[in-house]
Parts: structure tokens; sequence; C-alpha cells
């Protein structure tokens, strides 16, 4: 649930029971909407750290394959004797 449907109902239970004090059904619904709101959270809180997660593995991994990548070309220019990429020539 989003926070803006969240506060609606949540504002209007509120309004509610202040009108109705003794209806436990009032109560009981807000207590309620209160426990799923927290659930929602939670589970979207663990979604969010799993995709932050992926990110930097996704990170890590392109910054390996970038130095490896750099490592090869280097290598490959000193063995080819081109030494001009090294010494900013180019």
């Amino acid at each position: 649930m989003n926070s803006w449907d969240f506060n609606n109902c949540r504002a209007f239970l509120e309004f509610m029971i202040q009108q109705q004090p003794q209806s436990t059904d009032l109560i009981r619904t807000y207590e309620k909407l209160i426990e799923k709101k927290t659930e929602f959270d939670i589970a979207a809180s663990g979604h969010n750290a799993d995709v932050q997660k992926n990110w930097e593995n996704s990170q890590k991994e392109m910054t390996t394959n970038w130095q490896n990548t750099q490592a090869q070309v280097t290598k490959a220019s000193i063995e080819n004797g081109f030494q001009g990429m090294l010494n900013g020539n180019i």
C-alpha cells in the first residue's frame, strides 16, 4: 500500500474512531491497517535491499571486466612494442 492511500485510510479511521469511540470494529480495523502497512514496508525494504545488492554485484563485475580488459590491452601493447599508448603519445 502506498503512503498516500495509507494516510487517507488512517485519517478516515481516526476520524471515525473519534466519532464513535465505543466501536471496537473500527479500532480493530485501524490496528489491522497498521499491521498491513508495516508488513508491506518490511517487504518493500527487503526488496530494495535485494535490488541494491544486485546493483553492487553488477558494478563489481563491470569494474573487474574493465580492469581485466585494460590489463590485456596494456599487455598486448607491450608485447607488440607499441609504447605510444602507454606514454600518452596517441
